[in-house]
């Protein structure tokens, strides 16, 4: 009987022991795997991983994208086809631009119109060759932006923007780089400082003489660049 019960528990202890090496075994190997795929330590990448080239995709909407991913394909171009906003066409001088649903746009006014002084036309008749579309205005919020045609170059007709800074305005001035219809322009930005509050204005001026305004609260900003970016011609 105590031979029997010896036998079985020395078995018992065999076993165990052997269980115990082949597990060992079976982490190790493991272990050596996952070593071999980890990151070259010299310049920190896979082994198979590629270094792509920085060359730069220029889309649609004036971004750009780089080479990424295993293939090194270009990353996609921003989706705009979700896009909820509302689209403007100005049928006479031929552009359009996005504005959002909750905007007004206004036309020029024939009782806005005034006249250049070697102009021979009357004011019905300047109303009648340029319309009211020679100057676009969106209201947004607590602000808005103008478009001026290039047949109204230095508000000749319509007075389409801003007309003048308080004196006691404090005024920082700035340039930044914006994308409109695929071209880039300096946006001349001004910050504007009061008793009371702060106020945005940016101005820029197209290769077609179209001059584009827009002015609001400095959290408005980023809203009316969009629109302004937006703006395109149109055949």
């Amino acid at each position: 009987m105590d031979k029997r019960v010896s036998s079985s528990f020395s078995l018992a202890i065999i076993l165990i022991t052997a269980a115990f090496i082949g597990t060992f075994l079976w982490m190790s190997n493991y272990r050596d795997t996952k070593l071999e795929q980890k990151t070259d330590l010299k310049d920190g990448r896979l082994p198979t991983e590629k270094i792509c080239s920085q060359e730069a995709k220029i889309c649609s909407d004036g971004s750009t994208v780089s080479r990424t991913g295993p293939n090194c394909e270009f990353a996609p171009c921003p989706d705009f086809s979700n896009d909820d906003r509302n689209i403007f066409i100005n049928d006479v001088y031929k552009y359009e631009f996005k504005y959002p649903r909750e905007a007004t746009i206004n036309e020029a006014r024939q009782q806005d119109f005034g006249l250049p002084a070697n102009s021979s036309l009357s004011f019905e008749e300047a109303y009648k060759k340029y319309t009211g579309k020679i100057c676009i205005s969106i209201n947004y919020k607590n602000g808005g932006l103008n478009i001026s045609a290039p047949a109204n170059k230095d508000y000749q007709y319509v007075l389409c923007g801003r007309t003048g800074i308080g004196s006691d305005v404090r005024v920082v001035s700035s340039k930044e780089k914006i994308q409109i219809d695929g071209i880039e322009y300096n946006l001349n930005f001004q910050t504007l400082s009061g008793k009371k509050d702060k106020s945005v204005y940016g101005s820029v001026i197209l290769n077609d003489d179209t001059r584009i305004d827009f002015f609001g609260s400095p959290d408005m900003k980023d809203d009316l660049k969009k629109i302004v970016e937006s703006y395109k011609k149109i055949k």
